[in-house]
């Protein structure tokens, strides 16, 4: 165990943890294929159209990634969230897939 103090209490680090696996999730889900990408199926009616455009939105608005294969990850994987968006018709799945890869990320 290392002697340096830490810079917050023990409980601020699982908070955080937590938000990212559940509240980041929910509120992105919502937001991204719940609201974007069910505007632009009603707007434009092309769902390949819908899709690529919620995916470049979801990549590009994590901001905190500033390489681009990252950006280009988030993409692909933003297409993955939204085929479960319309192979379900629902946002269950990839709320639920979205917590998984949030928690393999922060348990990595």
């Amino acid at each position: 165990m290392s002697n340096q103090p830490q810079l917050f209490p023990r409980y601020v680090y699982w908070l955080t943890q937590l938000t990212l696996i559940f509240m980041v999730p929910l509120y992105e889900e919502i937001s991204f294929r719940g609201g974007l990408f069910s505007a632009l199926q009603i707007w434009i009616k092309n769902p390949y159209f819908a899709s690529c455009v919620t995916s470049i939105t979801f990549s590009l608005l994590h901001t905190q990634y500033t390489d681009i294969n990252s950006i280009v990850i988030l993409f692909f994987i933003s297409l993955i969230l939204v085929s479960a968006r319309r192979k379900t018709n629902g946002l269950l799945l990839p709320i639920t897939l979205h917590m998984l890869m949030n928690s393999a990320a922060v348990l990595v």
